[in-house]
């Protein structure tokens, strides 16, 4: 009998052992959120983190084609309101591509500079001397660093200011006949004579014909007559 009693005192034991074990477990569940807490945002917040969004899609390497991309979230950024400019986590990465942005526009505009520049070598026309040196101007002090031959462009200029045109001599000037043909006339199809290399002195100007300049030689040379500006140069 006494038997029986501690059996059942053992199952009642082993019941009761089991029910606290499942309210145990019937509790951690109650307590545990099923559905997890919803994040509210401020307006702030908001339009900063749509901004950081928009700023994670630039690319590791970004190109020139990606300046109006830049810009944009340049001015959206602008357009925030101090307190959600405060928030906006990547603005030093948008940064970042501006810089790159302008670093390589810089060089593009230096690089086409340089380009014209090199076509001066051994010219000396000064139409292209003068759209080179226009195009070189209006680039901006940083970019006109990376213009590596500027001096060419110094360099054709101080020839261009030596090369005769039919412009710049005058009645009087000195020259120098390097030799070549002499024409009786401003507009004479073919040349009366031939001389060589003399010291002239400009007698007188027909700027609009073949041969622009009259020539007389001071050194006793033998040039009188008309000659071509290309025949020309100025007096040392």
């Amino acid at each position: 009998m006494l038997k029986k009693h501690i059996i059942y005192l053992l199952i009642i034991l082993i019941t009761l052992m089991g029910l606290i074990f499942i309210l145990n477990k019937a509790d951690k569940f109650v307590n545990m959120p099923l559905v997890k807490p919803v994040e509210y945002l401020n307006e702030d917040e908001k339009a900063a983190k749509q901004l950081d969004d928009k700023i994670a899609q630039i690319p590791q390497d970004v190109t020139i084609t990606d300046s109006e991309m830049i810009e944009q979230l340049l001015k959206e950024y602008e357009s925030l309101s101090d307190e959600s400019k405060a928030k906006v986590t990547k603005y030093d990465q948008l940064v970042q591509a501006q810089q790159k942005i302008q670093y390589l526009q810089d060089n593009q505009k230096a690089k086409n500079v340089i380009d014209m520049i090199n076509n001066l070598v051994n010219s000396n026309n000064s139409a292209l001397i003068e759209q080179a040196q226009k195009a070189y101007d209006e680039l901006t002090e940083q970019q006109k660093q990376l213009v590596t031959n500027k001096f060419i462009l110094d360099n054709a200029w101080q020839e261009l200011n030596k090369t005769v045109t039919k412009d710049n001599l005058n009645v009087g000037d000195i020259v120098i006949f390097n030799g070549g043909y002499i024409y009786n006339s401003a507009k004479a199809t073919s040349p009366a004579n031939k001389k060589n290399y003399s010291v002239c002195k400009v007698t007188y100007v027909s700027r609009d014909s073949l041969h622009p300049y009259h020539l007389v030689s001071t050194d006793g040379g033998g040039v009188y007559g008309w000659v071509d500006v290309n025949d020309i140069k100025f007096g040392e």
